[in-house]
């Protein structure tokens, strides 16, 4: 096998000869090739095409090989470096078993390597290649246009490219890893700070460790990630992720279409949410969590809170269900003191409040029994196991729908039947305390108003009845007794009448009835005395008429 090498020298080709390879070529025999001659310069033996003006090159380094050509006098170009080996045009290989090739290439550094057009490999191992390429660390690598690797073990790639730090790489077109350990790869990426990394396109790596990937992104803090598009993690340990995404809080993180992550630990995902209180989280549209250890999902809630401190009244949990910035509000809220509010996100009174409009369709709350018995509320505490229960039965006709209130101890207090008829297990008792009451007065009602009442019987028109019921009718009282009758308000505006305020009323006629009767009965026993005294004195008079006739029959 043998080398023929060729040079252009821009006028036409030059023959440089013909190599034969054996184990080590141009080196072990290169003192039988043909077109090399050997030289001492001053270094020891080396070797050089023939026919080159010794006063355009440096002098030979030991066991060099030259196949270069120059066409002006030099000291410095030439394979000049002991174990040197150089190509080309106006090419140094001056380092000890450096390599150059190409047009102005230097290869100056101990085992370095220069190919292409004005490239440099100015340090130990320092590889450069292409076109106006500069590798100057120690070891470092620089490929490609106008890149430069001044960094021990460094690498630069592409166009433009510069990898300025120790161990740091930059790959693409005008890409810069300036610190240690950097890497920048793509489009004008910028790797600023040791260990950090920026690839894609306009990416900026700017702190300790940080990561930017993607379209426009900025990993400003320290460990940081910003991926994909115009994205930016500002904290430290932050992640922002998607588009215009920025997790700005310390171990923040920010995912989805603009959203912003500025809490301590904070998450903000989906669009357009804020999490803004240290360790909340935000998973929906226009949502935000700013109280602390928040988290909030939905759309458009009402947030609020303290960012920083654990409040009893500030939100933990809220399902938001507002329409618009104007209209935020909360489907469910769960404060940090245990409260829940269905329908309300502040003041919540109790460990349940329900706020809303409602219907007999869509009440507050509905409680629906999967079978065909009770549906139940239950009541208990830590006094005992029994328990009051509030339980509804729905039968197969209204007649046999039941609503029960229940004490496990003694059974059914009260039962209001689907007839309308109320059961009670004991009195009913209202309050009448003196001190719960004003303005008192004897009421004008009496017997009166009792004596035009007109006592009814009847039928309901919404009931089956097996007998008739009893009662007054609300029309026929509201002209006499105007108290006890009152107006609904449902659509018929329906009349009722207040059976327990009748009570009183029949009470005065009672009384009223009594006083007529105690004067009756006074006016009687008047009567009487006198009726007593007459029949006295007619007995009197009649003893006496006897005595007469008697005395009359004895003397005739």
């Amino acid at each position: 096998h043998y080398l023929n090498v060729q040079v252009d020298t821009g006028s036409g080709m030059v023959d440089m000869g013909t190599t034969q390879f054996k184990t080590v070529p141009y080196a072990l025999n290169a003192a039988n090739v043909s077109g090399l001659e050997q030289l001492d310069e001053g270094n020891g033996l080396g070797w050089r095409l023939k026919g080159r003006d010794p006063n355009n090159f440096g002098n030979l380094g030991l066991g060099a090989i030259d196949f270069s050509y120059s066409s002006v006098p030099s000291s410095t170009l030439g394979a000049t470096g002991n174990y040197s080996t150089t190509f080309g045009y106006d090419n140094t290989a001056s380092g000890g078993a450096s390599l150059s090739s190409g047009y102005s290439s230097q290869a100056t550094g101990e085992y370095s390597t220069a190919m292409g057009y004005n490239t440099e490999a100015t340090d130990f191992a320092a590889t450069a290649l292409g076109l106006g390429t500069s590798a100057i660390g120690y070891a470092s690598t620089s490929l490609g246009h106008q890149t430069t690797a001044s960094g021990d073990y460094s690498t630069a790639i592409g166009y433009y490219s510069e990898a300025s730090a120790d161990s740091a790489t930059a790959m693409g077109n005008g890409s810069h890893a300036t610190a240690s350990g950097a890497t920048a790869m793509g489009h004008y990426t910028e790797a600023t700070a040791n260990y950090a990394t920026a690839m894609g396109y306009f990416t900026e790596a700017t702190a300790s460790s940080a990561t930017a990937t993607g379209f426009y992104t900025n990993a400003t803090g320290q460990n940081s990630v910003a991926m994909n598009y115009y994205t930016t993690a500002l904290g430290e340990n932050s992640v922002a992720m998607g588009e215009s995404t920025a997790a700005n809080g310390q171990n923040s993180t920010a995912m989805g279409y603009t959203t912003i992550a500025s809490g301590f630990t904070s998450m903000a995902s989906g669009h357009n949410t804020l999490s803004s209180g240290n360790y909340a989280t935000t998973f929906g549209v226009n949502i935000k969590a700013e109280s602390y250890n928040d988290l909030a999902i939905g759309s458009f809630n009402v947030g609020g809170g303290s960012y920083n401190s654990w409040i009893g009244t500030d939100p933990l949990f809220e399902i938001g269900n507002g329409l618009s910035e104007s209209n935020r509000k909360n489907a469910l809220t769960v404060l940090k003191n245990g409260n829940v509010g269905i329908g309300k996100s502040s003041g919540i009174n109790g460990r349940l409040e329900v706020a809303s409009a409602s219907g007999l369709t869509s009440p507050q709350l509905y409680l629906h029994e999967t079978t065909t018995g009770y549906t139940r509320l239950n009541f208990s505490n830590t006094n005992r196991s029994d328990f009051w229960a509030i339980g509804a039965y729905i039968g197969t006709s209204s007649s046999s729908d039941k609503f029960n209130i229940y004490n496990s101890a003694v059974g059914d207090i009260m039962s209001i039947q689907g007839n309308g008829n109320v059961l009670v297990g004991g009195s009913v008792v209202h309050s009448s305390d003196r001190r719960l009451k004003k303005d008192i007065a004897d009421i004008s009602y009496g017997l009166n108003e009792i004596l035009q009442l007109q006592p009814k019987e009847y039928n309901w028109k919404n009931k089956k009845q097996t007998a008739k019921s009893l009662g007054l009718i609300a029309q026929d009282v509201q002209p006499i007794i105007s108290n006890i009758v009152h107006q609904n308000d449902d659509e018929l505006k329906t009349l009722s009448v207040s059976y327990t305020e009748l009570i009183p009323v029949l009470i005065k006629a009672i009384q009223e009835q009594q006083d007529i009767i105690a004067k009756q009965d006074l006016k009687i026993k008047e009567l009487t005395a006198e009726s007593n005294q007459k029949d006295t004195a007619l007995q009197s008079f009649d003893q006496r008429l006897k005595q007469v006739e008697a005395l009359v029959g004895t003397n005739p």
